[in-house]
């Protein structure tokens, strides 16, 4: 059943799945992102300043942090585990400072398309060294540098294992000279893209078109990142008449994609895709969502919201046969409202709720 296949909508967050079918065929899913510390030990002491480098890992947080999320992050990387290593190495006072260093990515924080009012509340700032989202331990607002805000938490964490250090945070380079003390490795790929789908994480989405970009151009940019995906779609023969991608994450009011192009993507990763995905009121965004529905827990999705803009694309798995795929993207004022899409989401739920591996064209009917 189609209707208005190839006609251009504003996506949101299903855009994402471009980005997570991008990032696993160009970078793999056994990627995995470094984290480093440097410094120079002596006697307890570093005997000048400690440099925290960014390898882009988009989920490096502090433990209190991920305690407190809305969606909690899936397979943080803990930045507790580099305090703990460093006390371990036997560091007990700093004599300069510590220095966050973020040359993997540009230093562009926020992609432009972006509302502004979406700057650090839907995402970023960005960075290749980013801790917890931006957001810095006992801050109230975001560092406007994530480098500095991710130095300061690693200065915090160590003065409660009582490191002794005096000087502010700061944002710079490092000589290759400067020996590596410890290092934190990120979860494989595929878990990462995973946290991005099922929570609809932004920050991950738009780290993963800067590491694109990193990796196949060795240029860290939303800009060569974007043109990987474009390839990528490209190779797999992807429908890209009426998409315009223009950011990594959907927030971009202005992006525009098809329902075929969407359809043609969830083929495309149809054995991977499915255990990648919310699961209808189960988890992540989907969590809330069809909890007294006939196709929870069967149904696995990526949502997407903006205003007046309403989507979900996905699958359901059937025993012993294909999935069933679909996708369905509302644009109409009002539609993110609760009282006007869910009638609909719940309607398309039970109709996919009759599906079995031989479905007569009825049983799909609403």
């Amino acid at each position: 059943m189609t209707h208005n296949p190839d006609v251009s909508y504003t996506p949101a967050s299903v855009m994402k799945l471009f980005t997570a079918l991008a990032a696993l065929q160009s970078l793999g899913p056994t990627h995995t992102y470094t984290t480093t510390v440097k410094g120079v030990i002596k006697d307890g002491v570093v005997t000048g300043d400690l440099y925290l480098v960014g390898g882009g890992d988009p989920l490096l947080a502090r433990r209190d942090y991920v305690a407190n999320e809305k969606y909690p992050t899936l397979t943080p990387s803990y930045l507790e585990i580099l305090a703990d290593a460093l006390v371990a190495a036997g560091v007990r006072s700093i004599a300069g400072t510590i220095v966050g260093v973020n040359e993997r990515y540009d230093d562009i924080r926020y992609p432009a398309t972006w509302p502004e009012s979406f700057y650090g509340s839907e995402g970023g700032p960005l960075g290749a060294l980013m801790s917890s989202d931006g957001a810095a331990l006992g801050q109230s607002l975001k560092p406007d540098d994530p480098a500095i805000g991710a130095a300061d938490d690693l200065h915090a964490l160590l003065g409660l294992r009582g490191v002794v250090m005096t000087g502010q945070s700061l944002r710079g380079t490092v000589s290759d000279s400067v020996p590596t003390i410890t290092e934190l490795t990120s979860a494989p790929l595929i878990d990462i893209v995973r946290e991005m789908l099922v929570n609809s994480d932004n920050n991950t989405a738009e780290l993963l078109v800067k590491e694109m970009g990193y990796v196949a151009k060795k240029s860290g940019t939303t800009a060569e990142g974007l043109g990987v995906v474009a390839q990528e779609l490209q190779k797999l023969n992807v429908p890209v008449t009426g998409v315009s991608m223009l950011d990594g994450s959907g927030l971009t009011p202005q992006n525009t994609a098809t329902c075929s192009a969407l359809m043609s993507v969830l083929s495309a990763q149809s054995a991977t895709f499915p255990a990648l995905l919310a699961v209808a009121g189960e988890t992540g965004t989907l969590g809330a969502v069809f909890k007294d529905q006939p196709i929870k827990g069967r149904l696995v999705a990526k949502t997407g919201t903006l205003r007046n803009v309403k989507s979900i694309a996905g699958y359901v798995p059937l025993k012993g046969a294909d999935p069933v795929i679909f996708s369905m993207i509302l644009n109409k004022t009002g539609i993110d409202n609760q009282s006007q899409y869910r009638p609909l989401w719940y309607e398309l739920g039970n109709a996919l709720s009759r599906a079995s591996s031989d479905p007569r064209p009825e049983d799909l009917a609403p």
